[in-house]
């Protein structure tokens, strides 16, 4: 890949990220709700094609040598297919709504997280060393995604032709569902109403609070810290971190359907496939009925913002 170069403009203040739940950004990364116009949207924009571009040739090649060497799919391409299907729908976001920043800042920072856990699965990988500077220069396009969110100015590096250039049959488009999952997703256009804010301020407390409890539960499963196990905790973790930036945001005031349900929607999402990944496991089994209330709580939010 060629060498990439970056000119810093500006000072910005980056918020440390630490391996396995990041703390909320929105007071780190983002003061107030200032617009992205001009030169600093357009680079965002740019930075957002260039890691999903990036996500799907890793995607693509990862894919390719693992199926040549006769290993089949497994947990990298699994989780390189959802990194990227969750650029796609980031990239689409910045190219729908460039006035609300502090929307794409969680958005961002998850993203990063999911990265460095991917990172580490595809150095684990034999065969691969060839796409580690690809991955490096996602992780690098996503700082600096980060930088242009802070208020930081980012010279925008050239595109690279090989993920640019690449075979198109992995590239989420037109007619992939990854839009209607991500996207919009037929939430309701009008902001809430008063009384409605006060309905759904009581269910993402409902949620933080349902989620914090199940979280205290599962650490005191010692017995479950190994292998899968440990894993599912640290996702827990995530998830429980990702509902108390929603209770923040809720406690904020205003709230847009359109851009906090993609959100709710994910949330639900990854929930359901903790809740499925646990059972499969047979761990943290005393957390399991606690948790299916976790998911009924955000079924009841994504139904509320529609």
């Amino acid at each position: 890949m060629a060498q990439v170069t970056r000119i810093m403009l500006a000072t910005a203040v980056i918020g440390a990220v630490a391996i396995g739940i990041p703390a909320p950004a929105h007071a780190q990364l983002v003061k107030g709700d200032a617009d992205l116009r001009g030169d600093r949207y357009a680079t965002l924009q740019g930075l957002a094609e260039y890691v999903n571009e990036g996500a799907d040739f890793v995607l693509q090649e990862a894919s390719d040598t693992l199926r040549v060497a006769g290993g089949g799919e497994g947990a990298l391409v699994a989780s390189l297919r959802d990194f990227s299907r969750r650029t796609a729908a980031l990239r689409q976001r910045v190219g729908r709504d460039p006035g609300r920043p502090a929307m794409l800042v969680s958005d961002v920072s998850r993203l990063q997280t999911l990265a460095r856990r991917v990172n580490v699965r595809l150095r684990r990988e034999r065969g691969l060393q060839d796409l580690y500077e690809d991955w490096d220069g996602v992780l690098r396009d996503l700082g600096d995604m980060r930088r242009v969110l802070a208020g930081g100015d980012v010279e925008l590096r050239a595109p690279d032709r090989e993920w640019t250039n690449r075979d198109p049959r992995n590239e989420t488009g037109p007619d992939d569902h990854s839009a209607d999952r991500y996207g919009s997703g037929g939430f309701r256009e009008a902001v809430l109403t008063r009384d409605q804010m006060v309905e759904f301020k009581g269910l993402a407390h409902d949620l933080d609070t349902q989620a914090r409890q199940v979280l205290a539960l599962a650490e005191q499963r010692g017995s479950d810290y190994s292998g899968r196990g440990d894993q599912l905790l640290a996702d827990l973790r995530s998830l429980v971190a990702r509902t108390a930036e929603l209770h923040t945001l809720s406690d904020q005031g205003l709230i847009r359907p359109r851009e906090v349900g993609p959100n709710v929607q994910q949330l639900l999402t990854d929930a359901r496939a903790a809740d499925q990944s646990m059972r499969n496991a047979r761990v943290y089994e005393t957390v399991w009925s606690e948790w299916a209330r976790t998911i009924k709580i955000l079924e009841s939010m994504t139904a509320f913002l529609r």
